[in-house]
């Protein structure tokens, strides 16, 4: 999880400062929208579904595996007892939600309170509202709000107009996407400024439609000349927002982009191909001992001098007695070690994890997984599926603990890898 919440920051910046770099300035608001609103999804859909294509140089690692015999877990002592805890950056993570969820819900009260008291009011069949609690006009969904000072201005129907795109667009789903992706993801800067990029181009799309029945300067004009009061919560358009005020000028000056230009938002491709491509490949130390393992000669009982061996074994036996030792000291290690999960005892959960792992050469327990696992009941609770998760995790953990061995595999008087899979059987009496 650690790895996916970084490549989601990293896959969000790289969105993010390619959009700065070549889209922001262009004229082509429609097209500068569709990319902000789709960059979070296919960063998290990268995050996500990329791993599961899996590196086949480490699939494939070449060894044909020794499957021990099974070993059955049936004691009733459990592990993990107690009350679950929360990590310190899990409660910090909680801590932000919870702050982002309450700011989020305020501004959604605000807006409705707004709403609620405003006079109902009509121009051009178009309905809308004046308030007293409103500094600033402001659509949200359907409704159109505006403040009792613009109620006999000479730009009220430019303000409407404008509003009126914003309605129209549905710009009000558009940012409460980013207000929960804002929520769900506080800790990302870059969702924070791509939604405020998005706020930049709605106020881009309403401003050129509004400027169509009257000059860019009186417009603009009207902009600045305007008495900028407390801005109305998200998910609401403020019409006189002074964050986007400079930006929103300048755009308005600003000549159509060439058509030519919508080419450039082709280089989004072979950007979002390079994340996926990170996002599949395995870390640095992984791919090394997968090629490391691919090279290596497939051994079996059969073919080698004498099989690993434990600090107890006696190396001067012979092949078949190693062989009943190492498997013995496996077999004592995780017997004496292996207790149910907490949870998946409480829930009565049961089922086998076959484990695989490689004894090196020489003789440390590496590139422990689980080959099969138990698969939760369909229709099954999601505590139900936590728990049946902890039967395969905690085998491995424990897998992974085994003691370093004496020796490894000896094949011609050299240590060689070798590859075994045990099936590990929660039972309950």
């Amino acid at each position: 999880m650690k790895l996916q919440i970084i490549n989601f920051l990293l896959f969000t910046a790289l969105f993010y400062f390619l959009y700065v770099a070549l889209f922001r300035n262009k004229s082509f608001f429609q097209l500068n929208r569709i990319l902000l609103l789709s960059f979070p999804l296919v960063s998290l859909a990268i995050v996500f579904i990329a791993p599961h294509f899996q590196d086949p140089v480490y699939l494939n690692t070449g060894f044909t595996t020794v499957l021990l015999p099974e070993l059955i877990i049936g004691q009733p002592a459990v592990v993990g007892s107690g009350a679950p805890t929360l990590s310190l950056w899990e409660m910090i993570y909680a801590l932000g939600f919870v702050i982002s969820i309450s700011i989020f819900l305020r501004g959604i009260w605000q807006i409705f309170t707004i709403v609620r008291s405003s006079e109902k009011a009509k121009w051009n069949d178009l309905e809308f509202g004046f308030s007293n609690k409103a500094d600033s006009p402001f659509s949200f969904f359907k409704h159109i709000v505006l403040p009792y000072t613009l109620q006999n201005d000479d730009s009220l129907s430019t303000v409407l107009t404008h509003e009126q795109v914003h309605r129209e667009e549905k710009h009000s789903s558009d940012n409460l996407y980013y207000n929960l992706l804002s929520i769900l993801f506080w800790f990302n800067p870059f969702i924070h400024l791509m939604a405020k990029e998005l706020r930049q181009t709605h106020e881009c799309i309403a401003d050129k439609k509004a400027i169509e029945n009257t000059s860019r300067e009186v417009y603009a004009h009207m902009l600045l000349s305007s008495t900028f009061g407390s801005e109305v919560a998200l998910p609401a358009n403020p019409f006189f927002n002074s964050s986007l005020l400079k930006t929103r000028i300048t755009m308005l000056y600003k000549n159509e982009s060439p058509k030519w230009l919508k080419w450039s938002y082709l280089t989004i491709l072979p950007l979002a191909a390079a994340m996926t491509l990170h996002a599949c490949s395995k870390n640095p130390e992984q791919s090394s001992k997968a090629q490391n393992i691919e090279k290596a000669k497939s051994y079996t009982y059969d073919e080698v001098q004498a099989p690993p061996l434990f600090d107890h074994c006696d190396a001067s036996a012979g092949v078949q007695e190693q062989k009943v030792c190492f498997q013995l000291g496996i077999f004592n290690y995780l017997s004496e070690n292996l207790k149910y999960p907490q949870n998946a005892y409480e829930l009565g959960i049961e089922g086998t994890v076959f484990v695989g792992f490689v004894v090196d050469k020489n003789g440390s327990i590496t590139e422990v997984e689980v080959k099969r696992g138990v698969v939760a009941a369909e229709g099954a609770s999601p505590s139900e599926v936590e728990a049946t998760k902890a039967l395969s995790d905690y085998a491995v953990t424990l897998v992974q603990s085994i003691p370093k061995l004496k020796s490894g595999a000896k094949h011609n008087d050299n240590g060689v890898a070798m590859e075994f899979t045990i099936p590990i059987k929660y039972k309950l009496q």
